[in-house]
């Protein structure tokens, strides 16, 4: 345990000397918010990082797509709406448009 305090410890003092770019960081992220969930702002703060980063809306789409068979449909579904809504989609304005 000590020795992932002490790794952790070294990777958030300069996040500089991690072996991902930005883009590979952002998708890190949002891969672990994926897999835990979380509130409105984390996904907007999540999402927009990752935009920020080159990162596209399509691409925040496939990192859903992705890890569905890791995580679940199920929860795949539950969060998909707060991921359209941080990457911009309107969601309600799509569904009446049905």
């Amino acid at each position: 345990m000590a020795y992932l305090d002490q790794l952790l410890a070294s990777r958030t003092d300069d996040v500089s000397c991690a072996s991902l770019d930005h883009v590979g960081r952002s998708l890190a992220k949002l891969g672990a918010l994926i897999g835990t969930d979380g509130s409105d702002l984390t996904w907007h703060q999540t999402v927009a990082e990752a935009l920020d980063a080159g990162v596209t809306p399509d691409e925040v789409v496939d990192a859903l797509v992705v890890l569905a068979p890791s995580v679940g449909r199920t929860r795949v579904v539950s969060i998909a709406p707060k991921v359209a809504h941080a990457i911009g989609f309107d969601v309600e304005a799509a569904l009446e448009a049905r």
